[in-house]
């Protein structure tokens, strides 16, 4: 028999363990619908509106947090909040847009914020696609949650 507390929106988790020798050195809550462009050469309305909305609230955040561009190898946790479609096929967004183009999309916008020097400073990304529910985050809306961590092998 299935327990059917567990289906439908499973909570993000927060307060996962610091990644391996990482220290925090950048963290922020993007509120936005998650989407990334179809292709490298096609960008949807949605997708460029992501784009925009990132960006802005990315520049805000490294303006209070970072003096200069970080420099450095680096790990990137992110957990993409995405909204429960009517009738979820899975209880994960197994569905919809890939996580690596999610990835691929933030990144750029992390190198053109300035918040990285580079995103080929990215070493290792620790991502997840989660349903949002709306118990977990303040405030409820799709998003991302982003933290930065230094990475030391």
């Amino acid at each position: 028999m299935t327990d059917i507390s567990r289906l439908g929106r499973p909570t993000p988790r927060y307060n996962d363990p610091l990644p391996e020798g990482g220290e925090l050195i950048f963290e922020c809550r993007i509120i936005g619908h998650p989407k990334p462009p179809k292709s490298q050469r096609e960008e949807g309305a949605g997708s460029r509106q992501w784009r925009e909305v990132t960006k802005a609230q990315l520049i805000i955040f490294k303006n209070r947090q970072l003096i200069a561009p970080i420099d450095e190898p680096v790990i990137v946790e992110a957990i993409f909040l995405l909204p429960v479609p009517r009738h979820p096929k899975f209880s994960l967004p197994a569905t919809g847009d890939y996580l690596n183009d999610l990835c691929h999309s933030l990144g750029g916008s992390l190198q053109k914020t300035g918040v990285l020097k580079d995103q080929t400073r990215i070493t290792t990304w620790i991502a997840k696609k989660r349903y949002l529910n709306r118990h977990d985050v303040i405030p409820p809306l799709p998003g991302a949650q982003l933290k930065i961590y230094k990475d030391k092998q």
